[in-house]
């Protein structure tokens, strides 16, 4: 096994949770690896540090008096309208955002589309100007290939 596999998987052979084939395998990375040994260091100090700190004890009446002030508080959970509200606000500026956005793409579409037969009509028009430049050259000449390529339509 390689270093990053064997360092996803130290927490659970701290723990003795990895499998005894999994555990053999990274006890004898670990009798190689100086690196993966100070990552198990590292790790088993976090936990020594985790387990040396006070237990802490929730409050057995806390939700009790969290309820019991929600209840209380003519304030809280008396405006249902305003509610639900912010609650439809964020998806129904998304939806439309989402409607502007489609009513633009489509009207940009009509728009180059409109513009489409006018650029190539003008498009047309440089390429006869260019090929009425060079009309005197000889059948043959690498001018003459070049017009003659250039000038067909597609």
């Amino acid at each position: 096994m390689n270093c990053s596999k064997i360092i996803k998987h130290l927490s659970a052979y701290s723990d003795d949770e990895a499998s005894p084939a999994l555990a053999a395998q990274i006890s004898n990375h670990l009798s190689i690896c100086s690196s993966c040994q100070k990552e198990l260091v590292r790790l088993q100090s976090i936990y020594r540090f985790i387990d040396s700190g006070p237990i802490l004890q929730s409050d057995p009446y806390m939700a009790a008096r969290i309820k019991s002030r929600l209840i209380s508080d003519p304030g809280i959970g008396s405006r249902p309208f305003l509610a639900l509200l912010q609650q439809s606000l964020a998806p129904a500026v998304i939806v439309a955002g989402l409607a502007i956005g489609i009513l633009l793409g489509a009207q940009l579409h009509n728009v180059l589309r409109q513009k489409q037969p006018v650029m190539a009509q003008q498009r047309t028009k440089v390429e006869q100007i260019d090929a009425n430049m060079f009309m005197p050259t000889p059948d043959g000449s690498l001018t003459g290939a070049y017009i003659s390529l250039t000038s067909t339509t597609e």
